[in-house]
Order: C-alpha cells, then structure tokens, then sequence
C-alpha cells in the first residue's frame, strides 16, 4: 500500500507543480499591466516635474518643401502640368511618448501622400524627420489665380496646409493645474500654383506675327505665353524642332530660377508649327517629354497638293524661307509618310500627349473642303480630338473669303477650352477602299509606279468569280475602257459609302478621312453615295474645265450624280441636298443648291440651266445595284481576311513574347525609337485579339466538355462568338469601346 502511494506521487508530481504554480502565472499579466501604469504615472510624473524645472523644451516643428538643384532654395510653386510633383518635409524635434501630429488642414487644391500618413489624417511619428508627397490638381478653376506671381508674367493660386502638434499630457486626466505648459501648435506651409505656358509655334513662311491676337487673348486670362521664330539652321521641319527644344528648355531655366517646379508645357501651333510639333514629340530622338498638349490649328497633317507645292515654293523663294520644309509639304515627301506610318494604330500619336486638331471645313459653306491652303481631309488626324469651323480661311492672305483661323474668336474659346480641360482621345477610324466589283476595261494607276512612258494602268482581274478585290489609297487613279465598275469604301469595316463609275470614265482619289473623300474626276460619269454614319461623310468632287478653271460640288450626306461631257456639266441629286461651286473666278463665285430629285447643267460660257435626267440613265443598271446579303458577304469576307494575318501577329506574342518579330502582313511594323513592342498596342489588332480569345475560349469549353462528359458546354462556344460579333461591330460605329 505504501509503494503504491509513493508510485502514484512519482507519476503525477508534474501535475501537482503545475497546480501549484498555476496561481503565479495567472498574476504575472496582471502584475505586468500593473507596473507599465506605475512607469507610465511615473513618466508623466517625471515630464512634469522637468517641465517645471525647464529640462524639457517645448516640441519644435519644421516644414520645408524640396530643394531646387537650381538655386539650392525651397521651391515656391509648382505647375499644374500633370506631371510635376514636390516633396514635403517635417522635422520634429523634442517630441515625446504619446505627443500626436495631426493634418488639421488638408491641401485644397491636391493630395498628400506618404507612409506615415493615415486616411483620418493622423501622422504617426517614428523618427524626426518625415517625408510626403504633394501632387496638385492638373485643372483649377480659374478664380483661384488671383495675385501675380513675382519673376514671371502670370498669375498663381495658393494652396495650404496646416499641421498641428496635439501634446499627450493635453489629453491626459490631469485637473488644468497639474498639467504642464505644453500647448498645441500650429505649423502653416504654402505652395503657389501656375498653369504651365503656352509656346505658340507659327507655320510655312510665317513670323511672331501669326498668334499676336491669341497672345493678347492669352494675356487677358493671365497665362505666360511664348512666342517663337522658326527658321532655324537649314530650315528644314526637323532643324525647327531643334529650335523648338532650345526655346521650351528656356522657359523650363526660366521658371526654375524663380523657383517654380515646370516638367511641361503646352504647345498651339499653326500649319507647319503643327508638324514640326509632331515630328518633336514623336520621332525626334531628343524628346525630353516635355509636352503636355499639342493643339494644332490649320496643319496639314497628311500634306498639300501638288498645286499647293508650286505655290509654296514661290513663297519660299521669294521671302528665302523654309526652302527644304516646303518640299517636305507635299504629300509624297518621306517625311510625312514617316510622320504618319500605322496611323491606323494610333502610332502617329505619343500616348502622354493630349491632341487637339482645329482646321477649316470650307471657307465659304460648300466650296474647296477645306481653308483654301489646307483641304479638311489632310488637316483630319486619326484618334485625334477635332474641332471643324466652316467660313474659315489658312492665314490672312486670304480674309477677303473668310475668317483668318488664326484671327477668330471661336477658335480661341476652344484654345482656351481645351488648356483647362482634358482633351480626350477619339476612337480611331480607319477609311478602307476596294475595287469591289467591275465589268470589261477597269483599271488602277498609281503614281509611285510612275515611268517615263507615265503612270502605267494596273487592270482589275474580272475572270475570277467573284473578281479579285483591289484595295486602292489616297492618290490613286481609277478608271474605265469600256467596261465599268463599284469603288466600295468602309470606316473601321462598316460599309461608308460607295463611288460608280460608267464607261470611259477616270477619277483620281484625293485625301481620305471619315468626313470627306475628296475626288478629282477627270473625265466621265460617275455616282457619288455615302450612308448617313451619324451625319458626317460626304464626298468633294472637283471637275476641272478646259478653260482652266475649276467646278466644284459637294454632297451633304446624299447621293448623286456628277458628269463630265466635253464642255459640260450634269449634275444631279439623287437623295438629299447637292452644292455646286463655280470658280471661273475667285472674286466671282457662283454657288448653287441642287435639291433632291433635281439637275443642274453647266455649259462652257458657265451659264446654269435645268436638267432632268432619262428614268434609263446609265446608274439605273443592275450591275450597280447594291444587295444586302453582298455586304454581309463583304463584311465577314474582310473579317476573314483581316484574322489571317493579325492571328499570327497574337500567337507570336503569347507565346514566344518576341515583340519585335511581330509583323504586319509580313512586314516589320515600325514604333517610336525602336522601343519595344509594348502590350497595349498589340490590343489595337482587335479582329487579332477577338480571334485569339475566340479560340481560346473554345478550347476551354470543349476541355471542360470532354472531361465532365456534359455536352451542353458545347453551347457557350456558338453563344460567346455571336457576343463577341455583336461587340466588335458595335465598337467600328463608335457605340462601344472593343478593347
């Protein structure tokens, strides 16, 4: 009995200490929480009795913006450019257990940030010195800069914040007689706010002259503006961007000498102004990303006419200016096709670049298409934000037909407009034109082709069935022998309209944009239709006269009928309203309104009489009638197309990530300095990415099919390829965003 009660103690006299013991480890947190109240009494005890005897000083706050390397100061301002940013610095000094720092006044007008700040705008304090981050708003209202700035001729607003230093004893449950003198403090800093300037760029043969009126616009509003001369080393396009450069880095000293954080300016440029602006912020090498919008007004972004050419060259050789940038005009010069190349994917543009496009659809209602220098449709800039004016001429040469671009109140509001606001990118809508049916003689000429014997004649394969389609371009001629034939034209694949040509016919495309197909036709009889996308497409049709002088007729939204016969001129509306301009001379232009199912004749003495067509008329034939289920065909045929040869460009990049072995029909596709192929832009192939996923998506439905053994899965792969038609054809009518 006894070994069994000293067996029974040995086993458990683990537990027996742990029992004994327990009572102790209960009382430890206690006796801890206990004597961290005791050094905590203790403390404020002791701060107490040092505050009284002088030992601890008062809490010390200072704040300082960051330095300029320019000056070695603190900056003063900054500028609302959308990209500048400051650094804010606290130092505290004497700051006690307990003490809080609070951001009892945040900035109106941007956003702090940093580590140590919460959302409730309490900072938490864990070393002296204290770093944030102050990016301001890009857009102000305009109220907000009320006093000038000193050192430079504009105004600023003033943003501040306020930091207060709250002591922990203030809060303590001490009666006001124990506590210790430390009060709160308030810590004010502020920053000044200006708009970045406004270089403003002039054209071909221009001078400072050309923005004097928006200068003084400008100024009225107090913004600081610059005005350049451009005629620098050799006066080619690209000598000026150098120039350009050299006078925007002037600005940026400028303002960093008076303390002001500048990473940006905003450009407004006239004609030329605007492609020396492009060419600088997309395809010079010295780019310093220094530009935060570009606005340009009356710029032939796609070039002049050969007509145009002849007439700059005289001007540059008689005022000997830009004698090589006007060669760089014409709308063959390499420069341009440069300047422009895979403009339908947007690579013309520098995506941190906000782009406005200003530019004159006809000085007079109807006549020229354009501001008599530059036709609307070269002005037209794919994905670009644009602004159309009607009675609007290139410069004032030319104020006795209209308001000088550069002179007009209406296209200063919009300047203005667009300086304060965000100007946002437009979709981009690419004109494709094809040869689409023909019949005996047709034929295609092209000028690159051009030979001492000519421009030699491409025929149309008509044996074929249905015929090869050609894709033509802008200045491209397109004939018939005796024979004849449809021009079918599509926006982003959504049939745009379609031209007719009757036998023994020749017509020269001009320049190609979504709201206008200028045409030259040359001789013959030929119909003009567009389909009423949202109001805005129509054709010019320029016919010139033996005499030399030119007829003109423009189609509102409609379609009608031009033909040429010897000396004379028919003109007819089949649908809707048609302008017929005379030009036998410009001080005398002759303008008539054609109305629905009505025909006006011209004779050579340019007098104007009725015309009525035969019901047997030459367009009644059923060779030109256009059936629904063809542009059905048409559509999925071009979808088709366009997914053979954009399928391997995705495949190549989500399997081998070779960016820069991605081609386009076989041809390497060139980006701004050779940078790598980066991931949005793969995104603008849309029939690409809609076929890849397409097939991606049907792997994984016959995938789960296979392994869960459910047929029905099968049903998603029909369903997701209608959803994905549906959107992508929406997106080409601008409805929706594809991607």
């Amino acid at each position: 009995m006894k070994r069994t009660r000293h067996q029974f103690i040995r086993k458990n006299l683990l537990w027996l200490l742990i029992l004994l013991l327990l009572p102790s480890f209960l009382l430890i947190p206690i006796e801890f929480t206990n004597m961290q109240t005791a050094q905590a009494k203790s403390a404020l005890t002791k701060l107490e009795e040092n505050k009284i005897r002088g030992v601890i000083e008062e809490t010390a706050i200072s704040i300082w913006w960051e330095k300029n390397p320019a000056t070695s100061k603190s900056y003063h301002g900054i500028a609302l450019d959308g990209k500048s940013t400051l650094l804010l610095h606290i130092y505290v000094a004497n700051f006690a257990t307990g003490d809080t720092l609070e951001l009892t006044q945040k900035p109106k007008h941007g956003k702090l940030t940093g580590e140590f700040l919460s959302s409730n705008g309490i900072i938490t304090v864990i070393q002296p010195t204290l770093t944030f981050t102050y990016t301001p708003e890009e857009y102000i209202s305009s109220s907000a800069f009320k006093s000038q700035y000193e050192g430079i001729d504009t105004t600023q607003a003033i943003d501040k914040i306020i930091f207060t230093h709250i002591p922990f004893e203030a809060s303590s449950e001490n009666t006001e007689e124990e506590k210790p003198t430390r009060k709160e403090q308030k810590q004010e800093v502020q920053i000044s706010l200006l708009r970045p300037p406004v270089m403003m760029v002039h054209g071909f043969t221009g001078d400072m002259a050309t923005w004097s009126m928006l200068v003084d616009t400008l100024h009225a509003q107090n913004y600081d503006t610059h005005i350049g001369s451009y005629y620098a080393l050799d006066h080619s396009v690209q000598a000026q961007t150098r120039q350009l450069k050299s006078n925007i880095q002037s600005k940026k000293e400028q303002y960093a000498q008076n303390n002001i954080l500048l990473s940006k300016v905003d450009i407004v440029a006239h004609s030329m102004g605007g492609l020396m602006s492009r060419f600088y912020t997309n395809g010079a090498p010295y780019y310093s990303d220094d530009v935060r919008k570009l606005i340009m007004v009356g710029t032939p972004n796609h070039g002049c006419s050969w007509s145009d050419l002849q007439m700059g060259r005289m001007q540059s050789y008689f005022g000997d200016k830009h004698k090589i940038a006007e060669e760089q005009l014409y709308k063959n010069n390499p420069f341009l096709k440069n300047l422009n190349k895979n403009e339908s994917y947007g690579m013309h543009l520098n995506s941190n670049i906000e782009y406005g496009n200003i530019y004159s659809y006809s000085p007079m209602p109807g006549f020229f298409s354009g501001d008599v220098v530059v036709s609307s449709a070269s002005a037209h800039l794919n994905g670009v934000s644009t602004y159309r004016l009607v009675n609007h001429t290139h410069s004032s040469t030319f104020a006795s037909l209209g308001t000088p671009i550069t002179q007009s109140q209406k296209v200063f509001k919009k300047i203005q407009y667009w300086l304060t606001h965000s100007i946002r990118r437009t979709p981009l809508r690419n004109m494709h034109i094809h040869v689409s049916r023909a019949e005996g003689e047709v034929y295609v000429k092209r000028l690159n082709g051009i030979t001492k014997h000519g421009i030699p004649e491409t025929l149309i394969d008509i044996k074929k069935k249905p015929i090869q389609s050609m894709a033509v371009k802008s200045m491209d001629y397109i004939g018939t022998h005796h024979g004849k034939a449809m021009v079918s034209l599509y926006m982003n694949d959504i049939p745009w309209g379609y031209i007719h040509l009757d036998a023994d016919t020749e017509l020269r495309l001009g320049y190609v944009s979504p709201h206008c197909i200028e045409v030259k036709l040359l001789f013959g009889k030929a119909r003009f239709t567009t389909f009423e996308l949202n109001g805005n497409g129509h054709y010019s049709v320029e016919i010139k006269q033996n005499e030399g002088y030119w007829q003109n007729v423009i189609g509102l939204n409609t379609d009608y009928i031009v033909e040429r016969c010897k000396d004379t001129l028919y003109v007819y509306s089949i649908k809707g309203d048609v302008m017929l301009n005379i030009d036998k001379n410009i001080d005398k232009i002759s303008s008539q309104i054609v109305k629905s199912k009505n025909g006006l004749e011209v004779n050579g003495e340019g007098d104007i009489i009725g015309y009525t067509p035969h019901e047997s008329s030459w367009w009644n034939d059923t060779f030109y009638e256009v059936k629904t289920n063809g542009w059905i065909k048409s559509y999925f045929s071009d979808l088709w197309s366009d997914t053979q040869y954009q399928f391997p460009l995705i495949w190549t990049y989500a399997t081998n990530l070779l960016w820069n072995s991605i081609t386009r029909r076989g041809s390497s596709v060139a980006y701004c300095h050779g940078a790598n192929f980066p991931p949005d832009d793969i995104m603008k192939h849309k029939v690409g990415v809609a076929s890849f996923g397409l097939a991606m998506l049907a792997f994984l439905f016959l995938s789960i099919a296979i392994a869960f053994r459910k047929g029905s899965v099968l049903l998603w792969i029909p369903i997701t390829i209608l959803l994905t038609f549906l959107w992508y054809t929406l997106s080409q009518y601008g409805i929706t965003t594809f991607i």
